[in-house]
């Protein structure tokens, strides 16, 4: 398609327009002060009046120039819906997000540190962030990926210590 300079032209003073509305709006405002007004401001009050006037000037300018819409634009590509998107969880940390337009897809995926009781605490065996593990009757919760033992390092936050045991009969 050849370039068309005058629509170019029309929707060049189009946005210029829309992006000078609210100084517009303010300018006239301004408008309905008096001389007086502007003198209070001392030292500026020329300033003021001769970028007032050349504000106005410009603006009426625009104003005078009737708008036409510019040419039609190709059709744009269909938006995505719900039907294009899904989320896998697999029942602990991880959720994978897809998306799909045609042949475009998408995924991304993230892990959380959710809190899971993995139960009593064994020697080797790797601990995630946000595992929980009851080690001497104390819950610990860990911190990063780990295969050091609660109580040993930081790795591991004690989140409950174990009471001790009473020789008292119940009830207490």
């Amino acid at each position: 398609m050849p370039f068309d300079a005058p629509a170019f032209a029309d929707v060049i003073e189009t946005v210029i327009k829309t992006a000078l509305a609210p100084l517009v709006a303010r300018i006239k405002t301004l408008e309905t002060h008096t001389t007086a007004d502007l003198v209070r401001v001392e030292g500026y009050t020329s300033f003021l009046q001769r970028d007032l006037s050349a504000a106005m000037e410009r603006i009426a300018s625009l104003e005078a120039v009737p708008t036409q819409p510019g040419p039609q634009g190709p059709p744009g590509l269909d938006g995505l819906g719900f039907d294009a998107y899904t989320v896998d969880y697999d029942g602990e940390r991880t959720f994978t997000h897809r998306w799909q337009a045609g042949e475009k897809a998408a995924e991304m995926t993230f892990r959380t540190p959710i809190a899971i009781y993995r139960g009593v605490y064994l020697d080797g065996k790797v601990y995630e962030r946000g595992d929980l593990v009851t080690l001497r009757g104390s819950v610990y919760h860990c911190d990063t990926d780990t295969t050091t033992r609660p109580g040993d390092g930081k790795d591991w936050t004690l989140a409950v210590k174990s009471g001790k045991d009473s020789k008292a009969p119940w009830p207490r």
